[in-house]
């Protein structure tokens, strides 16, 4: 699993790609724990979209892909950043433990300095 987040035009991007490949399919606890780790994020996005803290929210969900997009409101970056710090810190952690399922990429912010935990 290769997971990457830019950052860009204040919009961030979070792309999922790939299976863990750690066990059977339907039995892959590394799957399991990027799949929970993802499906809270996108309900969190769609929690804060409705109470005005996003601009804009998407997701989309495939077969082995997910691909979420937000746009925090002004005033919004703050809080959006502590949700995403939480979540990256589970990516981060199975990334370290798993390292040869879960690959972890975060892109440089454009015009400010790298999110933090960098390549995993």
């Amino acid at each position: 699993t290769t997971i990457t987040c830019r950052v860009t035009g204040g919009r961030w991007y979070l792309d999922i790609e790939g299976h863990a490949g750690y066990g059977p399919a339907g039995r892959d606890i590394v799957c399991a724990a990027v799949s929970a780790l993802t499906y809270t994020l996108a309900q969190c996005l769609a929690n804060e979209k409705q109470r005005g803290t996003l601009r804009e929210q998407s997701a989309r969900f495939t077969d082995g892909g997910v691909y979420l997009m937000w746009y925090p409101s002004e005033g919004g970056e703050k809080r959006m950043r502590a949700v995403w710090e939480t979540v990256n810190t589970g990516f981060s952690m199975l990334a370290a433990k798993y390292p040869g399922h879960v690959k972890q990429r975060i892109e440089p912010r454009m015009g400010g300095p790298p999110e933090p935990g960098g390549i995993v």
